[in-house]
């Protein structure tokens, strides 16, 4: 399927927008909060701050192709080239938090279980994280209409 360059065009825009916002906030955090800590109990909680910043991804309806294109021509999400291979990107907040729970219920339970650190498991699920959405994201062979 060959681009819209308008519709690539305010992608572009509103990543942009994100990514001014990205490093905002963090340079804020190491700048005023970091830089400034007098305690070390301050220090782990600026970083703490930090680490939550960078998992701010682009991942709302102005961050993606497609919904700024449904969104123009009036789509649904019935009818989006990207749900056709992943599935609707509605989010539903419920089953989101159920996920979320079990995900985390389960992590704590093999921390215990295997004696893993606190810093190994975030580790693993930021590699984890990264993993899937390397697989699921986009895959090689799709095609759009």
């Amino acid at each position: 399927m060959k681009v819209e360059e308008s519709i690539k065009n305010e992608l572009v825009k509103n990543l942009e927008e994100w990514f001014e916002d990205y490093v905002d906030a963090i340079e804020d955090i190491i700048k005023r909060q970091i830089s400034q800590a007098n305690t070390v109990e301050e220090l782990m909680e600026y970083k703490r701050s930090l680490l939550l910043s960078c998992l701010r991804l682009p991942l709302s309806w102005r961050h993606c192709y497609f919904c700024i294109r449904n969104y123009r021509t009036k789509r649904t999400c019935d009818s989006c080239e990207y749900a056709k291979y992943h599935g609707k990107c509605i989010v539903d907040e419920e089953l989101v938090n159920t996920i979320e729970f079990k995900v985390l219920e389960y992590i704590i339970r093999l921390c215990n279980e295997h004696n893993i650190s606190d810093f190994e498991a975030i580790v693993a699920l930021k590699d984890a994280l990264e993993d899937l959405i390397w697989d699921r994201y986009y895959k090689y062979g799709e095609k759009y209409d």
